[in-house]
């Protein structure tokens, strides 16, 4: 009867330790079209076919270091068995399902040695030849039940993680980087059978808290990669955004310069060829293009990152584009500039002081000292010409 009951708790005791850890790491891919039922099933198997030196190890008569180190090396084991086919089974990215393991074998190590350390406090272990007891199992119970919620949550988060399209060569160091004190730990306390190499309680519990450490720095440096990936991700659909708008831009106005010509065509056949000043403006950036006639404006103006353009109607339109590409496209006849920010029409131009002249408008507009001899020979010389 004693030994049934033994290895009664010892296969409640290996399915407490080990079903949580499995769980872990199927949570991070349980949304990615994977079958989580059939890998369950050969989970299931797998430690049921565990279960039985387990078994056998508990009801036979080992000494104590014995039975500590064979317990070990079953369990070695069957994570051994486990972990081929979990990385089988899960369709992801390698370095995906190596992160996930790893952080599910932290959480299984902190949980053992919270374990062993409530054991300990509380005196709770009767049988020191036996691993599973009932008061130690309703330890590991307690312990499971309140380590298990969080957990979960952060492999959820792990999930959305996974979804950014970090590189896997940075999922390979990060999981490098908490699996290497769990190794180490492992090697040295579990496998070590000289007495003064393994270490002590206090140390294990150290070593445990720094393994946490270590697994928040991890996701906190991951986070930070993620938040760049997506900002970089965003700039780089902003981009495309800017070049397809460019693109539309300038189709547009190749069409209408297209359109331009044609009517100049057929204008000319006529015989009323168009004036310059009445051929539109088209002024193109690649974030705008605007259209208007040189003979609608008045003056054009730079204040500060943008230009005006100011029509006789009184209205004015403002333009993204330089002062000097917009001079260029005006008639140089009929448009120079008085200022080197203000580019006048010459036509509109009333009268002319010293540092100031005055459109039809009453507008009055500043003359640059150097521009003034040629600026009033420019107006003299078209109303000479009765252009004025």
């Amino acid at each position: 009867m004693e030994s049934v009951v033994v290895a009664l708790w010892t296969v409640v005791g290996l399915l407490m330790q080990n079903l949580p850890c499995a769980a872990l790491c199927v949570i991070p891919f349980s949304q990615g079209g994977n079958d989580i039922s059939s890998a369950w099933r050969h989970v299931f198997a797998i430690i049921a076919v565990a279960l039985v030196p387990f078994i056998a190890l508990a009801v036979l008569p080992l000494p104590g270091y014995g039975r500590f180190l064979a317990h070990n090396l079953l369990g070695f084991c069957m994570i051994g068995a486990l972990c081929p086919y979990y990385m089988r089974a899960i369709e992801a990215d390698t370095s995906h399902k190596i992160f996930a393991f790893v952080l599910a074998m932290c959480y299984g190590y902190a949980v053992t040695m919270l374990w062993n350390f409530m054991i300990e406090s509380f005196d709770l272990a009767t049988d020191p030849a036996q691993t599973y007891e009932f008061s130690t199992l309703v330890a590991l119970a307690l312990i499971t039940a309140i380590s298990f919620v969080p957990m979960s949550a952060l492999m959820r988060y792990v999930r959305t993680l996974f979804a950014t399209g970090i590189d896997a060569q940075v999922w390979w160091h990060m999981a490098i980087l908490p699996a290497i004190p769990i190794v180490v730990l492992l090697l040295g306390e579990w496998l070590t059978p000289i007495g003064f190499m393994q270490p002590t309680s206090p140390l294990a519990h150290m070593a445990t808290i720094a393994i946490v450490v270590v697994v928040w720095w991890t996701l906190r440096t991951i986070e930070t990669l993620r938040t760049n990936t997506l900002r970089q991700s965003e700039l780089e659909g902003a981009l495309r955004l800017s070049a397809e708008r460019r693109r539309m831009l300038e189709d547009h106005l190749q069409a209408e310069r297209g359109r331009v010509r044609e009517l100049e065509a057929e204008i000319a056949e006529l015989g009323e060829a168009p004036a310059r000043t009445d051929a539109p403006i088209v002024i193109a950036t690649p974030t705008q293009a605007t259209s208007f006639l040189a003979v609608d404006v008045r003056f054009v103006e730079s204040l500060k990152r943008e230009r005006i353009v100011h029509l006789v109607s009184g209205e004015s339109i403002h333009l993204s584009a330089s002062l000097e590409q917009i001079a260029q496209e005006l008639p140089s006849e009929q448009f120079v500039y008085c200022h080197r920010s203000i580019v006048v029409n010459l036509e509109r131009v009333r009268s002319l002081a010293t540092g100031e002249l005055t459109l039809d408008d009453g507008t009055k507009l500043p003359v640059s000292r150097h521009r003034q001899a040629q600026l009033r020979e420019q107006v003299m010389g078209r109303k000479d010409s009765g252009t004025a």
